[in-house]
């Protein structure tokens, strides 16, 4: 479906979906509506290639105001078909959707996209008018660095794809979609954060980056974003991870934001049945990880037993096994992590390094408890050889993880 340019002062903004995201979607939708004090009015574009007529129509009567515009776009998913979705994550397709922007609105200059995880605190107006004349897009430097993708994007600190300002008309100009097309069939096997991967490897160097309070990246299992501003400063909270306000409403510091926007949409009457579900399934939840963890926890000490340990990756998940669980053994002699930041500080006992270092630390035995992550493996063996070191290497030790 391609929509023609209509109101030339109305803010554009893009969103994709799945029937599942739907709900989640209408809570962004209302709380950019609700927020907006500008006179412009506000243009909705939500791509989507399966949600039901029943969500659509409640999309449509949430998004048609005085103020306001909503409109499904219905994408072939057959276009995305060469795109990976790594196992054991939660994206969806959907997530490449933004790729062929230029396509579905060829006669717009410029477009916001918003991931439906998103609750807006602030007048949208105020990201729109960011400046992007002379880049491909506006963004903001993601909270976590990443390496697997460095031979693309330099020294330049690597952006979140979930909210961008983007100059449509550049895209265009230097053919920014097929080269994010040949990117991901050149390099699927490098691709781990889906299309977030595929920008920042096309899109850098000509990006501009926006405040933090415009993407304020929020996690409750590891926060580092929630006392960077005070509240009332906030414009823009993006529920990133698994762990969403919906499904963890009782740790999520940001939930009551959420509610408070999914109470102006069509889907209010799901709030109590939603809190109580998640109630009962996180008491579950609680459970299972308790025995979940202890498992993990013997699994390293019978692995560890009379080698010289490393383990690889200072996750929230390893924290939780070394701080809560008491994991304590004199074979492991200390944790790898690539973020050399974190180099010199301790989880527990243990202290953590760079992989530059592992030739003074000399393991025998390498413990991967990085999740989700399938290439791993390979980047370990790449280290190792760097060091000319010879050691055994354990990435399924925790194969069995989805909650972290």
């Amino acid at each position: 479906m391609i929509l023609k340019e209509k109101v030339q002062t109305a803010i554009r903004i893009c969103m994709a979906c799945d029937e599942n995201y739907a709900i989640h979607c209408a809570a962004a939708v209302a709380s950019i509506i609700d927020n907006h004090k500008s006179p412009e009015n506000l243009e909705f574009y939500i791509l989507n290639r399966e949600i039901s007529q029943k969500s659509k129509k409640r999309l449509e009567n949430l998004g048609n105001t005085e103020k306001s515009s909503l409109k499904l776009v219905d994408v072939d998913p057959s276009e995305f078909k060469t795109c990976p979705i790594p196992k054991n994550t939660h994206f969806t397709l959907e997530t490449y959707f933004r790729l062929k922007l230029p396509d579905f609105f060829p006669d717009f200059d410029k477009i916001l996209y918003l991931d439906s995880d998103i609750t807006v605190l602030g007048d949208i107006k105020e990201l729109w008018k960011f400046d992007v004349d002379d880049v491909f897009a506006g963004v903001c430097a993601d909270i976590v660095s990443v390496e697997h993708i460095r031979e693309f994007i330099g020294d330049y600190q690597n952006f979140n794809a979930g909210v961008m300002v983007i100059n449509l008309k550049k895209w265009r100009e230097e053919n920014i979609s097929q080269k994010c097309f040949d990117f991901i069939n050149m390099h699927t096997e490098k691709i781990f954060f889906v299309d977030q991967d595929v920008l920042n490897s096309v899109l850098i160097p000509k990006i501009k980056y926006f405040p933090r309070f415009w993407n304020l990246e929020y996690m409750p299992l590891n926060d580092v974003v929630s006392k960077l501003y005070p509240e009332e400063e906030i414009r823009l909270i993006h529920h990133i991870s698994r762990m969403k306000p919906w499904n963890t409403p009782f740790i999520h510091i940001y939930a009551d934001k959420y509610f408070k926007y999914l109470r102006k949409t069509p889907w209010r009457h799901h709030i109590f049945r939603l809190k109580a579900d998640m109630l009962i399934k996180s008491m579950k939840k609680s459970l299972f990880i308790y025995f979940q963890n202890l498992g993990c926890k013997k699994r390293i000490e019978k692995a560890v037993k009379n080698r010289r340990v490393i383990l690889w990756g200072a996750s929230v998940f390893i924290s939780k096994i070394i701080n809560e669980y008491g994991l304590s053994s004199d074979n492991i002699i200390g944790i790898i992590d690539r973020d050399e930041k974190k180099s010199g500080q301790k989880i527990g006992i243990y202290e953590i390094f760079s992989p530059n270092e592992l030739k003074k630390l000399r393991p025998d035995l390498i413990i991967s408890a990085v999740l989700f992550q399938t290439e791993m493996k390979k980047y370990i063996e790449e280290e190792l050889k760097r060091a000319q070191i010879n050691a055994q290497i354990i990435d399924d030790l925790f194969t069995e993880i989805k909650d972290y």
